[in-house]
């Protein structure tokens, strides 16, 4: 008889998008950042976190654990982890034939340098 699974739990990744807001949020009220640098950090934090967790799911296609969802990937691409999301893709070649990834992440990773641009030429 086979082994019954636990229920699984959804991963908040909006959570981590909300941390590297406020940290972002509070060092620019501090005055210790410049607002384009303020979001630049934003960017950075979800880039590592975005592209630790692509390397994980590929991890886990691998083998027979628990995946990461496909909406929660994308969710934080376009919140503003696509430089990371962009490596992972490439780096360990996961979610590359996936026409959604392949079309809205460098979509996301262009809105995005876009509006860091924007921000520090105003």
């Amino acid at each position: 008889m086979a082994k019954a699974r636990p229920p699984r739990r959804r991963f908040p990744w909006w959570s981590y998008a909300l941390l590297g807001g406020l940290l972002g949020g509070a060092a620019y009220a501090a005055g210790w950042l410049a607002p384009w640098q303020a979001v630049l950090a934003h960017l950075a934090h979800l880039s590592l976190v975005t592209g630790a967790l692509f390397v994980f799911d590929k991890r886990r296609s691998r083998g027979d654990g628990r995946r990461v969802r496909e909406a929660t990937l994308l969710g934080l691409a376009i919140a503003g982890g696509a430089l990371g999301a962009l490596l992972a893709m490439r780096g360990v070649r996961h979610k590359t034939k996936t026409s959604r990834f392949v079309w809205l992440v460098p979509l996301a990773l262009g809105a995005q340098v876009a509006f860091v641009l924007w921000l520090g030429f105003r």
